[in-house]
């Protein structure tokens, strides 16, 4: 008995999840400068014609915090990556967004001020190299806290949106409910992704 606890023991040592290695964090700091330098990331004056019924404009749009995020752990055994991936804000604005259909809806958005805090992302995923190919991924998002304001109009109707944490725990277990899903999804668009750049 005493031996298969120190087996177990020995076992939990080696697969639990360590920080970054040296390569690993300096690859993550070069992705992290490469964003920072478009963290906020904002586009103004944009106007558009969809399918010649469908007209956009849009005076500013924004998106901060996303050069911000953290591996705070890491574990990798040549087939097998498990972690943690944490974003402390993401926030996003809206100005001045505008829909017109050639059916005569409109819809508007004035402003619209958005946040997301607390952001972890816990994944598994095993790997193959020849050619680099996933072969199991997990990943469950949860958020600690959510915040949007702002207002809507469609045609003459005006509605005041206010959402807040109350709507974090509904947030969070329909993310463990889709889990399965949207892992499998995510997973399809990686392969499909590393089969172009290692066919």
């Amino acid at each position: 008995m005493k031996a298969f606890v120190a087996m177990l023991a020995c076992l939990a040592i080696t697969a639990s999840a360590v920080p970054l290695g040296t390569e690993y964090q300096s690859r993550t700091d070069e992705i992290k400068e490469f964003l920072a330098r478009y963290d906020p990331a904002r586009i103004s004056d944009v106007s558009l014609v969809l399918l010649d019924a469908v007209t956009v404009t849009l005076a500013s749009a924004s998106v901060s915090g996303f050069s911000k995020f953290t591996f705070p752990e890491w574990s990798n055994d040549g087939e097998n990556i498990e972690g943690t991936f944490e974003l402390a804000t993401l926030a996003a604005n809206v100005d001045s967004l505008n829909v017109e259909l050639d059916s005569g809806l409109t819809a508007a958005v004035p402003a619209l001020d958005a946040s997301v805090d607390g952001l972890t992302v816990e994944f598994k995923l095993s790997y193959t190299t020849s050619p680099l190919r996933l072969t199991s991924l997990s990943a469950l998002l949860q958020v600690k806290d959510v915040s949007v304001e702002g207002s809507v109009k469609i045609n003459d109707l005006s509605l005041d949106l206010s959402v807040g944490s109350e709507v974090v725990e509904r947030i969070n277990s329909r993310a463990v409910e889709a889990q399965e899903r949207v892992s499998r999804v995510l997973m399809n668009v990686v392969n499909r992704i590393l089969a172009i750049v290692d066919p």
